[in-house]
């Protein structure tokens, strides 16, 4: 019994090094989530990418838009019409999604089929998957991030979004503060939908 302990742990340790190293190696050009707003326009900038739309949508939520593919763990869309959406809260960088806007249905589905296959390989399989009408969605967990690829075949589009756990949860929190102003906090009421 004592001597499956050291095994078990070093197989677990390398299981949890090829999640963290897959983790981290997820943007092209050294971006990260979480990293700060001014670093990563510097590094895009430096890397030849245009700004484009840069919405201040409130005092601490502001966007920007960059055409290309700027994931480094999966394989690169050659569609026309391929942006990266960035939203950074208090200035990190809270989540970014991959715009796949594809010509017809045969070359979104394979699209779509593609990307759904290499995430598996990368992060397992999905925590969670919903289909709703035209729309298909995939969620992983894996550390501090979730991973969704949400697929649309009656737009033809595809998206895949890297989401930062911690920011998107205090995003959600200082929301429920500013909608409560002063009224005593109600779990249940908080939970349905309105």
């Amino acid at each position: 019994m004592i001597a499956r302990k050291p095994t078990l742990a070093i197989i677990i340790f390398f299981i949890t090094a090829t999640l963290v190293q897959a983790d981290s190696s997820v943007f092209k050009h050294n971006l990260d989530l979480g990293m700060n707003r001014k670093e990563a326009k510097k590094t895009l900038e430096n890397a030849g990418y245009e700004i484009m739309d840069e919405n201040r949508i409130s005092k601490q939520m502001r966007t920007f838009w960059v055409e290309g593919f700027l994931y480094n763990n999966i394989s690169g869309a050659h569609e026309q019409g391929t942006t990266t959406k960035f939203d950074f809260y208090n200035n990190k960088l809270m989540n970014s999604t991959l715009h796949i806007k594809s010509k017809d249905y045969i070359a979104h589905s394979g699209l779509t089929n593609k990307y759904a296959a290499e995430l598996v390989e990368i992060y397992g399989k999905p925590s969670a998957y919903e289909k709703v009408m035209s729309i298909k969605s995939w969620m992983w967990l894996v550390g501090n991030n979730k991973i969704l690829l949400n697929s649309d075949s009656r737009k033809k589009t595809t998206k895949i979004s890297y989401i930062y756990i911690p920011l998107y949860a205090q995003k959600y929190e200082d929301e429920v503060k500013v909608k409560l102003k002063g009224k005593p906090y109600d779990p249940v009421h908080d939970t349905f939908l309105k």
